[in-house]
């Protein structure tokens, strides 16, 4: 139980922010699909024929 309470004090400065890093790329993720999609759909737009 020491050992391991000692792990946990030496790696949690280290291992505390891993979640908020994951959420971050998560975001920029998402937000990079959206952006993608939205040139996609502008680019479809703008070349479609009027009728």
């Amino acid at each position: 139980e020491i050992l391991l309470g000692l792990l946990f004090m030496l790696a949690g400065p280290y291992l505390a922010p891993l979640p908020i890093m994951i959420l971050g790329c998560l975001v920029c993720l998402i937000q990079t699909f959206i952006f993608m999609m939205l040139s996609i759909v502008y680019s479809v737009e703008a070349m479609a024929e009027g009728h």
